[in-house]
């Protein structure tokens, strides 16, 4: 989905506004409830996936303008998804939930603007990691685990009379 250059402006200006109030503000424990809907005078509107990821992207677009990379980098790393209702965010570690958490108030009030819709809550996961932790061999079980992928290696290691013992 495109967003007109108008929308684009009044996004912009929405990023400026949300970042230069109340920067210092503390937060709610989940940084959802501080954000005083009272002040937005629209109707609420229904969310689309693909809006929510288009000022999604606007929003690290006008971080990144701000040079604060880190945060770009991190908004920028998944698509934001929809769930019952809820912008759905996965980061890849704590530290990258907490930088974000640090914004939540902007980021909620920008997006709550630009998608007409009062009611959007954020909800940060962190990603499961997929990565297997590999077990540091032997010399002996490397070739042990070669040959047993290649039988070969094994008649190779006769005929080259090579000791396995160092």
């Amino acid at each position: 989905m495109r967003i007109s250059e108008q929308e684009s402006y009044r996004m912009t200006d929405a990023v400026k506004k949300g970042w230069n109030s109340n920067k210092n503000k503390q937060g709610s424990s989940d940084g959802q409830s501080e954000v005083d809907t009272s002040v937005y005078d629209f109707e609420d509107q229904e969310l689309v996936e693909e809006k929510v990821v288009a000022v999604w992207k606007a929003f690290s677009d006008e971080v990144k303008k701000r040079d604060e990379q880190s945060l770009y980098v991190t908004l920028s790393s998944e698509t934001p998804k929809l769930k019952d209702g809820m912008i759905e965010f996965q980061v890849a570690n704590q530290y990258q939930k907490e930088f974000i958490e640090n914004i939540k108030l902007e980021l909620l009030r920008f997006l709550r603007t630009q998608l007409q819709n009062k009611k959007v809550l954020i909800e940060l996961k962190i990603q499961e990691s997929n990565h297997k932790f590999i077990k540091a061999l032997s010399p002996k079980e490397q070739y042990e685990q070669m040959a047993e992928k290649n039988p070969l290696l094994h008649e190779l290691r006769i005929k080259l009379d090579l000791d396995l013992s160092h």
